[in-house]
C-alpha cells in the first residue's frame, strides 16, 4: 500500500459506528464510488455505519476498493474518484506504482483520468 491521498473529512460527521467486510453479492447492487453494478457472485466491500443519526450501508466494488487501498489513507464514501482526480493534479503525485493494480483497476484509473 502506498497511501498518498488523505481526505480531510472534517466537513462530514464522523460515524457513530462503522463496520466493513468483504462479502459476495447475492443480488445486484450499485458501487457507491463508480456507480457501476456489482453483480451476483462478485466480491465487494459492505460497510455499515451510523452517520447523522441514520444507519446506512454502502457498497464498494472490488475495482474501486483496490484503487482505494493502494492510494488512500483516509476517504469519504462516494467521493473517491473526485478526490483521486484532484490528487493526481498535484505535482508530486506518484502514479509509477500502478503496476501493483489489476488490469481492471488500471483501466478504471485511466477512464477517470481521461474524463478530466
Amino acid at each position: 500500500m502506498t497511501c498518498q491521498i488523505t481526505v480531510d473529512s472534517t466537513d462530514g460527521e464522523v460515524s457513530a459506528f462503522y463496520n466493513a467486510k468483504i462479502v459476495t453479492a447475492r443480488k445486484e447492487y450499485t458501487c457507491v464510488e463508480c456507480k457501476k453494478a456489482i453483480l451476483p457472485g462478485q466480491q465487494y466491500e459492505r460497510a455499515i455505519g451510523k452517520w447523522c443519526g441514520r444507519i446506512e450501508t454502502v457498497r464498494t466494488c472490488g475495482i474501486c476498493l483496490e484503487v482505494r487501498r493502494e492510494f488512500f489513507c483516509t476517504w469519504v464514501h462516494g467521493c473517491m474518484w473526485a478526490d483521486f482526480e484532484v490528487a493526481v493534479e498535484e505535482e508530486d503525485f506518484d502514479l509509477s506504482h500502478l503496476d501493483k493494480l489489476s488490469k481492471a483497476a488500471i483501466d478504471a484509473v485511466s477512464e477517470h483520468l481521461s474524463a478530466e
